[in-house]
């Protein structure tokens, strides 16, 4: 599910993103499951919202905007 800008929650096949979340999880050494919300943030050019401060400062690293709570506000 991914919250649309109108704040509509729209499903999203992730296989469609599998293989890109995929690529960056070996790239970016990074967990796999993170990687497919990454993937989905860059495709759709929406904002990752996330408390995981590894996958928000790799987030910023790519550009992508990143609405942190708790301790990856920063």
């Amino acid at each position: 599910m991914w919250p649309a800008r109108d704040g509509v929650i729209q499903l999203v096949a992730d296989e469609q993103l599998a293989d890109i979340a995929l690529f960056l999880a070996l790239e970016l050494s990074h967990k796999l499951p993170d990687c497919v919300y990454l993937a989905l943030a860059e495709r759709d050019g929406c904002s990752l919202c996330t408390a995981h401060r590894p996958l928000a400062r790799l987030a910023r690293s790519r550009r992508v905007a990143v609405l942190g709570v708790g301790a990856a506000e920063a």
